[in-house]
């Protein structure tokens, strides 16, 4: 069951909740915590922390979250393969090449996951128990490795920009091979709506919220009304755009003559206006062009939603282990996850 919940926790409100299948509440050493749109919902300050690792209680329970919401109660025997982002993932394996979960972070993710209390609907609903069996290896990829195996193999050059709420990664593929030299990592679409929230002079939680919807709210109004924020959106990603793909296309110089296409994956493949703006000045020169993975020359499924090209490229890696496949990006703006 494909499942994409907003990284939003918070502690349990004491009056009856009701909430829809965007939220989960799971029980963690004894205490509650309410998970996805209705975290958000209650607490101005249920943001997550950025990245993690299993060490990282918080990103435990976020976790245990996103696994019961895709598989439900019940007894349940999968391999896991999880994504971490390039900052993150040396704190998920042995040695850098690794593809399998190191044995002290596979013995945290049984732990997790072996039993996990839930409740769904309101906080006054009964618990349930969703109980999960972990095969022998569990695995571990970059979100960009991930993204890259989604991708139609006839298309082996290009330039791979990941982009996130929290990080924006990248590398060079020439021949279906990536290039090392290439990896790099910035700064994601937080960078851009931290300067939006500068130039509107609006909170970090009203800036998240005024981005989305484009719209800013009235300067000392009373009434409600707000008004339109291209203006300022533009200024933004127009600054955000200089201090961070600019440097990446410097990167990418000795390849330049070959790998001229860029394919944009994430959730910010999915912000049009961004999009837009960010295509007119990669395109300025007539060197690159950029395609958002969706809208590739070759199509195929696994591409059709930005935000799900990284768990789709993680049921792919493995899709001969053997058994149920549970693939789980926990991200710094959705929790995202499959099981086929």
């Amino acid at each position: 069951m494909t499942i994409s919940i907003p990284s939003f926790i918070s502690p349990v409100p004491t009056e009856e909740l009701k909430f829809n299948a965007n939220s989960i509440i799971i029980e963690d050493e004894g205490c509650e915590y309410l998970i996805g749109e209705a975290a958000g919902e209650e607490s101005l300050k249920s943001q997550r922390q950025v990245g993690g690792s299993l060490k990282r209680p918080q990103y435990r329970r976020l976790l245990k979250g996103l696994v019961a919401s895709i598989l439900g109660e019940g007894k349940h025997k999968v391999t896991a393969s999880l994504s971490a982002s390039l900052q993150w993932i040396d704190l998920f394996r042995e040695s850098v090449g690794q593809s399998f979960l190191s044995e002290s972070n596979k013995n945290l993710l049984k732990e997790a996951i072996s039993e996990i209390k839930f409740k769904t609907g309101s906080n006054l609903s009964p618990l349930k128990l969703c109980q999960v069996e972990i095969e022998e290896n569990a695995f571990i990829f970059s979100e960009i490795q991930a993204v890259a195996s989604a991708i139609p193999p006839q298309l082996k050059t290009y330039v791979l920009w990941q982009l996130g709420h929290g990080d924006l990664q990248q590398v060079v593929i020439i021949d279906g091979k990536p290039q090392t030299s290439t990896l790099a990592q910035a700064e994601g679409i937080a960078g851009a709506i931290n300067k939006f929230a500068a130039l509107t002079k609006l909170s970090e939680s009203e800036a998240l919220k005024a981005w989305h919807s484009n719209t800013i709210p009235e300067k000392n109004g009373m009434n409600g009304v707000r008004i339109d924020a291209t203006k300022y959106k533009t200024m933004a990603i127009n600054q955000y755009y200089n201090e961070v793909f600019a440097s990446l296309i410097n990167k990418n110089e000795k390849y330049k003559e070959r790998a001229t296409n860029i394919v944009l994956s994430g959730g910010g493949a999915k912000d049009e206006m961004f999009v837009s703006i960010l295509k007119k000045e990669v395109e300025s020169d007539g060197i690159y062009k950029l395609y958002k993975i969706n809208e590739l020359p070759v199509k195929d499924l696994r591409c059709d939603d930005p935000s799900f090209t990284c768990v789709n490229g993680l049921l792919s890696i493995i899709q001969n282990a053997g058994s149920k496949i549970l693939a789980l990006d926990v991200g710094n703006s959705y929790l995202k996850g499959d099981c086929k």
